[in-house]
């Protein structure tokens, strides 16, 4: 059946089963139970998340990484730094800056509805509050959505852009498995249990590291194993690179491709 089936017809079922579920939104109660179902754009939910878009939200509208004012905004002024969605309650997911010595302090992710004098950085002008997490994925967003700056747009395209690489991903996967099976069915068959047997169709309708990693490497093995080229290899450790930045952890991905060109240089002797 798949034999018969053209890849583009594969990854416009892809695609629309990938988009058609980002018009569905949901609200839930403080227990986590789903309380209401409506048609609309996306937004940032909860966990992680709002925290990775406080730090884009203020690189592309106030040019910084310092959030003292967007997580205020956010708590104080109803302002939508964190999303459009409304908190109860939230942490700020941050550390502290000297900007004097140019040191980072650590401190435990507090309840901007309990915040301690002693934690708040703006009783000295000298400490800045960035974010407790890696700076990778806003600054990688930030290369696509600067543009956007101070609009309504740039949290529902920020998951959008999620889609996009995740479907970049798949794509480059296909590729991948057409080049190692060289058989039509069998790379839509592990291409279709890769986009709707795992949890990629999840976490393509949010703002998460996870599917920016997975696209990540299977796009640079596919530049490397595949395209062969030296633009091809740039490419490659440029996203191996944002990965890093993203999740730290992201760098022993580098092992494979290390090894790869080791064996490739001994066949080629």
């Amino acid at each position: 059946m798949l034999n018969n089936l053209p890849s583009t017809k594969i990854f416009a079922i892809l695609i629309t089963l990938y988009l058609l579920p980002s018009f569905v939104q949901f609200e839930y109660n403080d227990q986590q139970t789903i309380t209401k179902l409506y048609f609309g754009l996306p937004i940032m939910q909860t966990g992680d998340e709002p925290h990775y878009y406080i730090t884009l939200y203020s690189l592309v509208n106030d040019n910084d990484f310092f959030l003292t004012n967007n997580y205020n905004n956010a708590h104080y002024d109803n302002g939508s730094d964190l999303g459009l969605k409304k908190h109860n309650t939230f942490e700020r997911h941050t550390r502290l800056f000297n900007s004097l010595n140019k040191t980072i302090i650590n401190i435990p992710f507090i309840d901007a509805t309990h915040l301690n004098a002693s934690y708040f950085p703006s009783r000295d002008s000298s400490m800045k509050e960035i974010s407790g997490h890696p700076i990778g994925l806003p600054l990688f967003a930030f290369i696509f959505l600067w543009p956007f700056r101070n609009t309504p747009a740039l949290e529902h395209l920020s998951i959008y852009l999620t889609l996009f690489f995740s479907l970049a991903g798949i794509s480059a996967f296909y590729s991948l498995m057409l080049f190692y099976h060289q058989n039509r069915q069998k790379a839509g068959l592990f291409t279709l249990i890769l986009a709707l047997g795992t949890q990629y169709w999840h976490y393509s309708k949010t703002f998460w590291a996870e599917p920016y990693l997975s696209s990540f490497l299977i796009i640079a093995w596919y530049l490397v194993v595949v395209k062969k080229s030296t633009s091809s290899y740039l490419l490659s450790g440029f996203l191996l690179g944002f990965g890093f930045l993203i999740k730290y952890p992201f760098l022993l991905t580098i092992l494979p491709f290390y090894f790869y060109f080791i064996l490739i240089s001994i066949m080629d002797r």
